[in-house]
């Protein structure tokens, strides 16, 4: 059976093996393959989305139900149309640290600010701090429910005050 079919079916059964590659084909055989809503509202989320792992980019393709393993796999596919199969556990893992990066970038722009300021920096003066907050408060990448600003992330009650530091958005 090609590939060329099972894209056009949306659906491949073979023994103890379903995989699925079109969202009505997993509803439409939910019962009898016996997939839980979780896993049908997982597949929803996550289909034709890109996945990065192993050093290459993937696009989720299909979900397979393999009864034989008792596991959920995911159907990838790279820019070759090579294909390889992920346990469905992994792509939350995956994405859980897609979401991290932002946030381990952040940490990361912190300490190098930091060391910026450890080796160069002073503080500035308080007429130059509070020009560059007045500066802050009035930009449309202000938060004001946190004090960060939307392009950098940084609390701008803190990088206001390093010398140097400067604005992402050229405001100061």
């Amino acid at each position: 059976m090609g590939f060329e079919h099972l894209i056009q079916s949306g659906i491949y059964k073979d023994k103890d093996v379903w995989r699925f590659y079109s969202v009505d084909e997993i509803i439409k055989h939910q019962s009898e393959a016996g997939i839980p809503d979780y896993v049908i509202e997982d597949f929803k989320k996550f289909i034709g989305k890109t996945w990065v792992g192993k050093g290459k980019e993937y696009k989720i393709i299909g979900f397979e139900d393999n009864n034989a393993y008792c596991d959920y796999y995911w159907i990838l596919e790279d820019e070759s149309h090579n294909r390889i199969y992920e346990l469905w556990n992994s792509i939350k893992f995956y994405e859980t640290i897609k979401m991290d990066e932002k946030i381990m970038r952040r940490i990361f722009r912190f300490l190098k600010a930091l060391w910026k300021y450890m080796l160069y920096g002073q503080r500035v003066s308080f007429c130059i701090y509070r020009n560059r907050i007045n500066e802050c408060c009035e930009c449309k990448n202000f938060e004001e429910s946190n004090w960060t600003c939307k392009i950098c992330g940084c609390y701008i009650t803190k990088k206001a005050k390093m010398s140097s530091e400067s604005c992402p958005d050229k405001r100061w």
